[in-house]
């Protein structure tokens, strides 16, 4: 029963400070390139980077052959708004 005690929870509770870091260090689908409004997004227009407050890399698959409705430039976050 010590060795249970000094092991403690199973359950991870994250400070206000850990979960800062988690939102700084993951990352988030952006522009490799321009991409011009009515084209569709390859895998050539995409790179992943920090931060991760967009779309997560995770479902780079899910924009693939979507069609841009506005101009993108280099950089940039891409967004659930972007594209049809």
């Amino acid at each position: 029963r010590n060795l249970e005690i000094i092991l403690g929870e199973n359950k991870k509770i994250f400070s206000n400070k850990e979960k800062n870091v988690k939102a700084a260090s993951r990352k988030s689908i952006t522009s490799k390139r321009v991409i011009k409004k009515n084209s569709k997004i390859s895998m050539g227009d995409i790179c992943f980077k920090r931060p991760g407050t967009g779309i997560s890399p995770k479902n780079y698959k899910h924009l693939l052959g979507k069609k841009v409705l506005k101009d993108i430039s280099k950089d940039q976050l891409i967004k659930e708004s972007d594209f049809q």
